[in-house]
């Protein structure tokens, strides 16, 4: 799977400790998927917080647009 990652993305992923593994698991193998006109949320628990990451289709790859923790505040 091809991924690209927004400028914003990359922040989000260093501030809130989420890795490339991560994201990987969540939008091959989520547990709930909202998928929308042009995005799609994919979402999946690690221990007891649920990772949301927000990505579109370009082509033939996957651009990441953010990730966060459900309920955290910013």
């Amino acid at each position: 799977m091809q991924l690209k990652y927004t400028l914003h993305a990359r922040k989000r992923m260093r501030r809130r400790h989420i890795t490339e593994e991560m994201i990987v698991e969540t939008i091959t193998a989520p547990e709930i998927e909202y998928p929308s006109f042009d995005t799609t949320v994919a979402s999946k628990t690690y221990g007891n917080r649920q990772l949301g990451v927000v990505y579109t289709m370009e082509g033939n790859y996957r651009k990441i647009i953010t990730v966060f923790w459900k309920g955290e505040r910013v």
